[in-house]
């Protein structure tokens, strides 16, 4: 999801917020529904180089570009968790905006935010900081890696 016309990488947190603020005003016509497990992983798995891993055991499944995590998902189909890492402003930004966005579970607080598939956010905000999420780590690549993986 491209905020403002440019890539999540390119503006503020205050900006993407802001802009997911007016995304969500369709004049009182705004439906809510959560994702489930499958179509997150779904979302996941459609960015390039994106695998899946199971580092800890079974749970949680861990979505990984290169050798770096961008999205931890948990929990059943229908009550699903992902987790996912954003830049610190945003993370805060987003854990007023929304009950269901909670500090990461497990993770650096500051860097990661947990969030609950409970059909109370947008569906198009969630994949927005899931593109986030993808955009912080893929940066960060080596170099080696990234070439590799055609980034």
């Amino acid at each position: 999801m491209a905020y403002l016309g440019r890539s999540p990488g390119s503006c503020s947190a205050l900006s993407k917020i802001r802009f997911l603020r007016r995304s969500g005003d369709r004049g009182g016509q705004l439906t809510l529904t959560a994702l489930t497990r499958t179509e997150l992983l779904q979302i996941c798995l459609a960015k390039r180089g994106a695998r899946e891993d199971y580092p800890f055991g079974p749970e949680p499944l861990v979505m990984k570009v290169g050798s770096k995590m961008f999205a931890l998902i948990s929990g059943g189909e229908r009550q699903a968790v992902i987790s996912l890492k954003c830049e610190p402003e945003a993370a805060y930004l987003l854990r007023q905006m929304y009950e269901a966005v909670k500090p990461g579970y497990h993770l650096n607080k500051q860097h990661w935010n947990s969030v609950e598939m409970n059909g109370t956010i947008p569906s198009d905000e969630v994949r927005g900081m899931i593109d986030d999420s993808y955009a912080l780590v893929a940066k960060r690549l080596t170099k080696a890696e990234k070439a590799e993986l055609g980034l």
